[in-house]
């Protein structure tokens, strides 16, 4: 059995967090777990290795069987004349960026003889996810993979978002990267600065823009711009 994935180390500004840091360069998400991130796990970890013996409710095997279903359809249809040349489930990724980096890890990444791959990202909750071309994570680990595999020319990223009925696609290719890594390394060099002073009190107002997120970041109540909207 591979490692559990709630084990994993996380890089500190992950392909995962980028979103809420992208809204305010303040935010360093909570310590700890909840029921649902740990449903996500058992079924990410499920999917991994094709075995539903550890999930623990009839919602848990129906979100696998359904991304089972979907992500066979996908790849099925998109092989047609292409021949599958490898493919990597839990892949780990590191994006080299302008004098910054970070690294996650994707859930699957499948390339063909024709220089393309189909990545994919298995979501298990029910909220609303951004579609990859303007999805912080989909770019990413998009761009990882580029650079982890020069031969790409084109990588289609998708989402499978079951509770939601959702398949979200796009496709990028390789013209793509120096605009996604200019965006993401302005983001984490922003946070870089600005995180740490966190240590020593706090950010000045300009650094911290209030965003929907605010509930989920760890210094939710002691940030200044949250009072001063108060």
């Amino acid at each position: 059995m591979p490692d559990s994935h709630s084990d994993r180390d996380h890089a500190e500004f992950s392909p995962s967090a980028l979103k809420y840091i992208a809204g305010c360069a303040g935010y360093h998400g909570r310590e700890g777990t909840s029921a649902a991130a740990e449903k996500g796990t058992r079924i990410h970890e499920a999917l991994e290795v094709e075995d539903t013996s550890n999930l623990q409710s009839e919602e848990e095997i129906s979100i696998y069987e359904q991304i089972m279903e979907e992500e066979e359809a996908f790849l099925a249809n998109w092989g047609r004349g292409r021949e599958q040349t490898e493919d990597f489930k839990e892949i780990q990724l590191t994006v080299e960026l302008e004098g910054t980096s970070t690294w996650g890890t994707c859930d699957r990444l499948t390339l063909f003889d024709d220089g393309t791959a189909v990545q994919a990202d298995y979501k298990t909750g029910i909220s609303m996810i951004d579609p990859p071309e303007s999805n912080w994570q989909a770019q990413a680990y998009t761009v990882g993979s580029f650079q982890k595999f020069p031969e790409l020319k084109e990588i289609t990223f998708v989402f499978y978002v079951p509770v939601r009925n959702e398949t979200l696609f796009h496709t990028f290719t390789r013209g793509d990267i120096p605009a996604l890594v200019r965006k993401l390394s302005e983001t984490i060099k922003t946070a870089e600065a600005v995180r740490p002073k966190w240590n020593d009190g706090t950010p000045e107002l300009s650094d911290l823009t209030p965003t929907v997120n605010c509930r989920f970041c760890r210094h939710e109540d002691a940030c200044p711009a949250l009072g001063g909207l108060v």
